[in-house]
């Protein structure tokens, strides 16, 4: 086997020392090979001496020996090569070793000659010592200098890549070679200073050791009463020769002697610092040199493995072909290929064969009819075969959907066809596409769901347009916001018009934004609701795997409750009877378009009692009744609910006399405003609301000039597209409206109503306009009605995939029914100020005052972008736990607002709410405050020992077989200066997963998009820190805890997390609800099933064959 590349590095350093662009005359041009020892140190040195010699007896200067090498011709090449740059550094290295190793031969001769004792003035000496070691010292930073530019020019070498091979290994060789000469000069500068520090302490111990003696000697003198007296009589007896000093005399030499002390430690400190200095750089090259030697030989082998698997895959390739020839030239393979269309052509013939039992009877097939019946005849038998493989591709297609059916024999005459399933829903509008996208989440770990809505088809234009900033961050928390944004128009502005005083002429009198700025990252966006819903259901099917869709065509029938058997949370309580309908029994006539082709959406609005709508989608008796046993059910069927009339539930509320219609065309118009959104008041006319849309499309709301009392219905007839524009014209005049083209058209009557209940049992649950109506012009039905589901379907979740306790739901309706009862008393005031007449002087209390439309519009941005919902304290918001104080930016129950961060690990700036998208998971946001303090990162510490103990929210909650993160996820902001840590500092599992590279950011600047300032943003100190925990849903719920924000604490009031989630979370998840249901039949393989089988079970009548009286009033 062929082994990797080896290279000679010495060799090449060599030539690279013994080249140079030309000679100088002071030196000569190379050395011969003899002139080298073994040792290339001493013999540079020797060289150099000699050489010296010679050059000095003529009066000139002595070059370094390193110099004369590096312009010796290479051996190799008949031509000179032009050295790296970085070899001049070494040479300047080189110089100023040698000529440090003088300067302290010198510096200790100094040294033992101001040891010896004498009486002479050693201050000359002193300054002359310390001159030398100064300069010294100076050449020691001089060469770290240089070596420091030798590694810079080294990795200027890698920032421009040639493409030339041959060029490309010369500079790969050069990397390496400059590693290997920092080394050999850092070692070389390291062991010269060591030297030259311990000669430095030597000394330094010394003169320390005479001037200590001099200090004990006047100790003893002042505390040895012999002494003392010796020294009296001595002082005594001097004190009479003249020139001799006092006592007094040398007390006072001896603060200057320990200040010279002072001085000498002071610089015995700095020249440590320095060795340590150039000790650490040694050991950087050290390293450095190793990183590369590892990273050429990683390149050698990855080049050999390339060879090799090259060499292997053309021999792979050879045999492949091969192989084809033979195959080819074989029988077997056409016999293969003749039996392969003979299969298909069995299939297609069974599934257009038509069961028996639509047959023809005998009776007709023995007469002889005539040529014009038997066309007849034929036409009807073929548009059954069409049907019937509809309906076969229809079931297989829904069977294919339900992960856990189980039906009875399909094929046995008056048997039921039942199946079971965790999650029913009724309806596909935004709340129950919502509801399946959240519990798509949930199917990998067995949830189960259906959906039924008796439409044909998904929506392709008209009803809800209006996405609010709340709704557009839930969409960020699902994973589609990018989608939505490049579709949608954002709304930048409103403008108002309004009559003038005198004139009667429309005016623009105020423009304000749309969205308060800085309230949140989205501005509130236009787009089509069959667009949204079809965001929600792709992401529930890529979810899924393609299991969760909604089953079209399928009309409710009868509801049954269990309530006892509610209380089981293994039951199945809920029966529902569902029909499948033709296309054509969902399709209603009126959405087809019955004025000129014009798409209507009269059949849905609240222009139509429940009767007439139920009336307008045709069953027959021979369609098939499927019977769907449920633990849940959710009814999001619209304001003419069926789920809610099943159980009883009265809407409360007022009916105004008010009508509107609404239009989705193309405008012709001089009205300047029309791509903005416009509040119109006319003087006499009415009012309009202009919402420019996607394609050139606007939404023109239109006050009629039509009153309903309350109680009754209008005559639909009298709206049409045509009446509606002629309104808007009368309105704007005198601006010009026509159209080219009208999408679509709708009418309605406003009211404000609220259902009494939102459910039963926590086990039906009422979502949308199911349980709150009100009119359009606010823009909030599509949102608030996603908003109750995903409030809802992240409980239902947790509870049936076993992590919750069943009284989790019961927060569903207590936190959803303030919202819904806020929404109501804000629609009844806004709608009575833009449907009533402008006031005037005549009009008296009647009119509106314009200003105060005005102001209640603009305060009302907080509540129209969703921003404004503070869910009180309850079972998951712990407002009456929380350390408030500790985050008084962060409101406990409203929602997380998002601030910008850093990852640690990478550098990279985002926001934080989307790195704690929607999964399911309970987030504990730790902000642990200033973690380069050791007290406070002895408390991260702490924080980390509860988290990965035994009882901890944590361990307790997480399924034996999940990921840490899977329930609870804790992720840590901490606002030291990032570059100060390392990502091992902080303590594992629970606070830094080892290899889980996001799950530590920090509040701090970015290199491109400055600094978030997240602490700031959420009023926490950096000193105390928080524990912020948020809900599933983005909703902080405690502070030690914030969900929404749900919770705040402190980093050690770990206690309240316990006692916070043991309200409703189970401790045992394998011991609450299994993720595959238990039945005691056996669903069938579906896939097995062949194309009659299937046919059969369509035709199986439903039992009793009747449907129930209670229902369909």
């Amino acid at each position: 086997m062929q082994q990797p590349l080896t290279r000679s590095r010495t060799s090449l350093f060599l030539s690279y020392r013994e080249s140079r662009v030309g000679p100088t005359p002071l030196t000569p041009r190379y050395l011969d090979d003899d002139d080298y020892d073994d040792d290339p140190v001493e013999a540079e040195e020797t060289a150099g001496l000699i050489q010296g010699a010679d050059l000095r007896s003529k009066g000139l200067s002595t070059p370094a020996l390193g110099r004369s090498r590096r312009r010796r011709k290479s051996p190799s090449s008949g031509a000179h090569h032009l050295p790296p740059q970085w070899l001049d550094w070494a040479d300047k290295v080189d110089d100023i070793v040698l000529a440090i190793k003088p300067k302290m031969v010198q510096l200790d001769k100094l040294h033992a000659k101001h040891l010896l004792p004498g009486f002479k003035d050693r201050t000359a000496e002193e300054r002359e010592i310390e001159a030398l070691a100064t300069s010294i010292t100076a050449d020691f930073r001089t060469c770290q200098s240089h070596i420091r530019r030798i590694a810079e020019q080294s990795q200027s070498l890698l920032a421009n890549r040639p493409r030339d091979p041959v060029e490309a290994e010369l500079k790969r060789i050069d990397l390496i070679m400059a590693a290997n000469v920092q080394t050999a000069l850092a070692t070389r500068v390291q062991e010269l200073s060591t030297t030259f520090r311990k000669k430095q302490a030597d000394y330094l111990r010394q003169l320390k050791g005479h001037e200590s003696r001099a200090v004990e000697m006047q100790t003893k003198a002042a505390y040895d009463p012999l002494f003392a007296l010796a020294d009296d009589e001595q002082t005594s007896r001097n004190a009479l020769a003249p020139g001799t000093p006092s006592l007094a005399q040398q007390q006072l030499f001896a603060p200057s002697t320990l200040a010279a002390t002072d001085a000498v430690d002071r610089r015995n400190a700095e020249i440590h610092s320095i060795a340590q200095s150039i000790a650490d750089l040694a050991d950087m090259f050290k390293d450095l040199s190793s990183l590369v030697i590892d990273q050429g030989t990683l390149l050698d082998r990855v080049d050999w493995n390339v060879e090799q698997m090259n060499t292997e895959v053309k021999g792979a390739v050879e045999e492949l072909t091969q192989a084809t020839r033979y195959q080819r030239r074989s029988g077997k393979c056409q016999l293969i290929f003749l039996l392969i269309l003979l299969v298909i052509g069995c299939i297609i013939v069974l599934t257009l064969r038509p069961p028996k039992h639509l047959l023809p009877t005998s009776s007709s097939s023995t007469s002889a009819p005539s040529s014009s019946s038997s066309s007849s005849g034929a036409e009807d038998h073929i548009a059954t075969n069409e049907e019937i493989a509809q309906k076969i591709s229809e079931e297989l297609n829904g069977r294919q959907l339900r992960q856990q059916t189980s039906a009875a024999s399909a094929a046995v005459g008056g048997e039921e066809n039942i199946s079971y399933v965790d999650v029913a829903i009724i309806g596909a509008g935004p709340a129950g596409c919502m509801a399946l996208d959240v519990l798509s989440r949930y199917s990998d770990r067995g949830l189960t769901v259906r959906c039924f809505d008796k439409r044909t088809a998904k929506l392709d234009n008209g009803q809800a347009d209006g996405l609010n900033s709340r709704t557009l961050e839930i969409f960020e928390s699902l994973g589609f916001i990018e989608k939505v944004q490049k579709e949608g128009s954002p709304m930048s502005e409103i403008n108002f018009w309004n009559p003038d005083p005198e004139t009667g002429r429309l005016l623009r009198t105020a423009k304000i934004p749309d969205t308060i700025p800085g309230l949140s990252r989205f501005q509130q966006t236009i787009l089509h609701q069959a667009r949204v819903e079809t965001h929600l259901l792709e992401d529930a099917s890529d979810h899924s795997q393609g299991k969760i869709a909604p089953e079209r065509c399928m009309l409710p029938e009868t509801l049954e409750f269990d309530q006892a058997a509610s209380k089981d949370t293994q039951a199945y309580p809920i029966t529902l009877k569902v029909r499948h309908l033709s296309d054509e029994e969902s399709n209603p006539t009126a959405y087809t378009g019955e004025n000129g082709g014009t798409r209507s959406g009269l059949f849905r609005s609240s222009l139509l009692s429940a009767a007439e709508e139920e009336a307008l989608y045709k069953k027959s008796d021979k369609n098939q009744i499927e019977t769907v046993k449920a633990r849940y059910l959710i009814g999001c069927d619209g304001a003419h609910s069926w789920t809610r009339r099943q159980l009883g539930i009265k809407m409360i509320g007022d009916q105004t006399n008010f009508v509107w219609g609404v239009l989705d065309m193309i405008p012709l118009t001089n009205f300047p405003d029309i791509r903005m959104r416009c509040a119109v008041h006319s003087a006499n006319a009415g009012s309009v609301m202009v919402i420019p849309q996607p394609k050139g499309l606007v939404r023109l709301y239109i006050q009629l000039p039509i009153q309903v009392k309350p109680g009754e219905y209008l005559d639909r007839s009298q709206i049409t597209p045509d009446s509606i524009l002629s309104t808007a014209r009368k309105i704007l005049h005198p601006y010009t409206l026509e159209t080219e083209h009208i999408e679509w058209y709708t009418g309605y009557h406003i009211g404000q109503r609220m259902t009494e209940s939102f459910g039963r049992a926590n086990r039906i649950f009422l979502a949308g306009d199911a349980c709150h109506t009100h009119s359009p012009k606010a823009g909030q039905g599509m949102n608030t009605s996603m908003q109750d589901t995903w409030n809802l379907c992240w409980k239902l979740g947790s509870v049936l995939t076993g992590t919750a306790e069943p009284n989790l739901l019961e927060t569903y309706a207590t936190e959803r029914e303030v919202v819904a009862r806020t929404l109501i008393d804000f629609d009844t005031q806004f709608s009575r100020l833009f449907s009533g007449k402008p006031a005037s002087d005549t009009d008296g209390e009647d009119g509106v005052d314009l200003k105060q439309f005005k102001d209640v519009f603009a305060k009302s941005h907080y509540f129209s972008a969703g921003m404004s919902i503070r869910y009180g304290d309850s079972l998951v918001v712990g407002s009456a736990l929380s350390r408030q104080h500790l985050a008084p930016k962060l409101p406990v129950g409203e929602r997380f607002f998002s601030a910008q961060v850093v990852n640690q690990a990478s550098a990279t700036a985002d926001q934080l709410t989307t790195r704690i998208p929607f999964t399911g998971a309970w987030r504990i946001l730790v902000f642990a405050g200033d973690v380069a303090q050791p007290a406070v990162m002895e408390r991260l510490r702490r924080l980390n020992v509860y988290l990965d103990g035994p009882e901890s929210v944590v361990s307790k909650y997480t399924p034996p077989d999940g990921k840490r993160w899977d329930v609870v996820d804790v992720i840590t902001v901490h606002c030291a200066e990032r570059t100060s840590l390392e990502l091992y500092d902080f303590p594992q599992p629970s606070i830094f997963h080892p290899h889980n590279y996001d799950r530590i950011y920090v509040d701090g600047p970015s290199h491109y998009h400055g600094d978030g300032k997240a602490y700031e943003a959420y009023g926490i100190s950096k000193e105390e820190g928080a524990i912020v925990v948020v809900r599933p849903d983005q909703c902080e719920t405690l502070l030690v805890f914030i969900s929404n924000v749900g919770l705040i604490v402190g980093l050690e009031d770990t206690a309240l997390l316990d006692d916070y989630f043991s309200r409703f979370m189970r401790p045992d998840p394998q011991g609450g609800y299994p993720g595959s249901l238990v039945k005691t039949v056996s669903p069938p393989d579906w896939t097995q099933v062949g194309t009659q089988e299937v046919a059969k079970t369509l035709a199986v009548p439903a039992v009793n064959g009747a449907i129930s009286a209670s229902t369909h009033h």
